[in-house]
């Protein structure tokens, strides 16, 4: 808003270092801008001027507001209301086409969000060599990446109520029947099960192709001819509940193949198991 309190139609706000901007439009508001936690700086443009505003700090809370006051030629606000994001937690891309091939692999968020980190970096999307055996880039065996998810609804009337001492039991036959090879397998139990020791019950969502899609879309050049997504969203219980079992779709098997596993949490269980 301006120094009048009126609303400023066509201001450009940019999340300094991450390529993502934001135009006010005729009320003054953008919305869907998400951000890692930390400090981070802004840049807001009005007209032929520019402002930046340096380590604005999100706090602790599921929801803040904050209210930044800067100068050009007038005096303006910018007012952003925070609320915590779904993490899309620890996802692992694994490829293996039928030659060496060079692929392409782009991330979106249908429901807002962003890529938090990555390995190799992301950029504005991976381009890679695989072979058919995974290998990409002759190093790495799998795309790694991390990130927030805006409201995207997910699963959660199926799933899996499995005891903490037989979490590693059940993910090495769930993934399995799910069609996830052995070494995909062995990375997901090495990684999760010494994270999920906090309570004695786990509820696991499976979230397969079609769902996680509308949380993070996957596009994969050229097409593979198996993809197999799966996120579990997985909620720490006291004592045991009643849940009705999640159906495994059958995918397709063979040819260019593309597998995808990863965890989706709330946001305080992604400072529990996370950070």
């Amino acid at each position: 808003t301006d120094a009048g309190g009126a609303p400023v139609e066509g201001a450009v706000v940019d999340l300094v270092g991450t390529g993502k901007s934001y135009v006010t439009n005729g009320e003054g508001w953008f919305s869907d801008m998400l951000v890692p936690k930390g400090t981070w700086d802004l840049r807001v443009t009005v007209g032929d001027r520019s402002a930046l505003l340096e380590d604005a700090a999100p706090t602790e809370a599921e929801c803040s507001e904050e209210t930044y006051a800067f100068n050009l030629y007038t005096d303006y606000r910018l007012t952003i209301t925070i609320e915590e994001a779904d993490g899309i937690a620890k996802p692992n891309i694994y490829i293996y086409p039928t030659e060496v091939t060079e692929v392409s692999v782009k991330l979106s968020f249908p429901a807002g969000g962003l890529v938090t980190v990555s390995d190799p970096p992301y950029g504005d999307g991976w381009r890679v060599t695989v072979t058919p055996e995974g290998t990409i880039n002759g190093e790495h065996t799998f795309l790694f990446y991390e990130g927030r998810s805006g409201g995207a609804p997910l699963q959660r009337s199926q799933g899996w109520i499995v005891k903490r001492e037989e979490l590693e039991g059940f993910f090495r036959k769930n993934l399995a029947v799910t069609g996830f090879y052995e070494q995909e397998i062995e990375d997901f139990v090495e990684f999760w099960v010494p994270h999920l020791t906090d309570h004695p019950y786990f509820a696991l969502h499976p979230q397969y192709n079609a769902i996680y899609g509308e949380i993070v879309s996957l596009d994969v050049e050229p097409e593979p001819h198996s993809l197999i997504r799966l996120a579990y969203v997985i909620e720490g219980l006291e004592e045991e509940m009643e849940l009705m079992p999640a159906e495994i779709p059958a995918f397709e098997a063979g040819g260019f193949t593309v597998h995808e596993w990863g965890v989706i949490l709330s946001p305080a269980d992604v400072s529990a198991y996370l950070y």
